[in-house]
């Protein structure tokens, strides 16, 4: 979700899709790079990078990332939806034509 919230943070005007993708392509890298080993390698010289790198390869990561992400965009989308309705005026912050503010 993090990476999600990175990826929209970095494509404020996009769709929720775009940054979703983003977000899972990155995930989903990370995770086929540690079947070269080098992660696994870097952890042991320097155990920090397993935080971001991972070890080890399993393709259920890769699924759940998905769903998390998923997730995480459809919540983005809600929340962005109530925010409009909520909110009064047009995207620009000005009241409608012929309105007065308040």
């Amino acid at each position: 979700m993090l990476v999600y919230l990175l990826a929209a943070w970095l494509l404020p005007r996009s769709r929720m899709l775009r940054p979703a993708v983003v977000a899972v392509a990155i995930c989903a890298g990370i995770e086929l790079f540690q079947l070269t080993g080098f992660p696994r390698a870097w952890a042991s010289v320097f155990p920090p990078s397993a935080l971001l790198l991972g070890s080890g390869f399993d393709v259920r990561d890769i699924v759940v990332y998905t769903v998390a992400i998923s997730a995480a965009a459809i919540i983005d989308a809600a929340l962005a939806r109530a925010s409009a309705r909520l909110s009064p005026g047009n995207a620009a912050g000005r009241p409608p034509e012929g309105e007065r503010p308040a």
